[in-house]
This record gives C-alpha cells, sequence and structure tokens, in this order.
C-alpha cells in the first residue's frame, strides 16, 4: 500500500506484530497489532453468523461476504491511517480511536442486521 502511495518506510517485523516507519520527514512509527486489525469484530460477527438458525450453505456465504468486507474496511481503515497521520497527529488519534472504532462497530451490525433482513427475505 505504502509503495503504491509513494510512501517511503521501512519495515520490521517485532514478534506477531509488524511495526513500520514512515521515512519522509513526518517521524511516524507506526505498529499494526491483531488488537487493531478487525480480528475481534471479525469474530463477533463470526460468533452471529453460526448462531442464527438457517442452513449452512447461507452461513457460509454470509461468513465469506463478511470476511472480505470485514478486510476491505480495514485496508481502507490502515491506509486512510497513515495518510491522515502524515498530515496532523492529533487527527491521526481521534480517527484511530473514535471514529475507525465506532465504524468496525456499526460494520458488525449493519452487516448481521442486513444478512439476518436478506436471508429471512429469501426464505
Amino acid at each position: 500500500i505504502l509503495s503504491l502511495l509513494q510512501i517511503p518506510y521501512k519495515p520490521s517485523l517485532l514478534d506477531a506484530q509488524f511495526s513500520f516507519q514512515i521515512l519522509d520527514g513526518t517521524k511516524l512509527n507506526f505498529l499494526i497489532v491483531p488488537d487493531c486489525t478487525g480480528i475481534y469484530p471479525l469474530s463477533i460477527l463470526i460468533s452471529f453468523l453460526v448462531g442464527y438458525p438457517v442452513a449452512w450453505n447461507r452461513k457460509w456465504m454470509g461468513l465469506l461476504i463478511a470476511f472480505f468486507a470485514t478486510g476491505a474496511v480495514n485496508f481502507i481503515r490502515l491506509t486512510l491511517l497513515i495518510m491522515i497521520g502524515r498530515h496532523s497527529l492529533p487527527a491521526f488519534h481521534l480517527w484511530h480511536t473514535l471514529i475507525w472504532q465506532s465504524s468496525f462497530v456499526l460494520l458488525i451490525a449493519g452487516f448481521y442486521f442486513g444478512w439476518t433482513q436478506w436471508i429471512d427475505k429469501k426464505g
């Protein structure tokens, strides 16, 4: 992502965490930890989908779509956070802790309720 956006960086691996430093003068150090990757919201959504009383072929479809949807949202989230962090550190903290955390909760709830409505209409 960073290469496509032409942002110079230096990657490193710390145990199960990916770390990188932006090298364009902004002096940003990013540490991607599992807690901030969308794994927990996805696991909650998976438990909702698996627990819903419907045939497994529909559950698998919901699980597959949920996996790609949360992955896409997380990809967009990380890209935007890097771009925001390059311009304003206070804005980065606001977006990281408040806006994106809330968006994942809304994504999970919205996907679940949308999926259940769609499944119920299909009969």
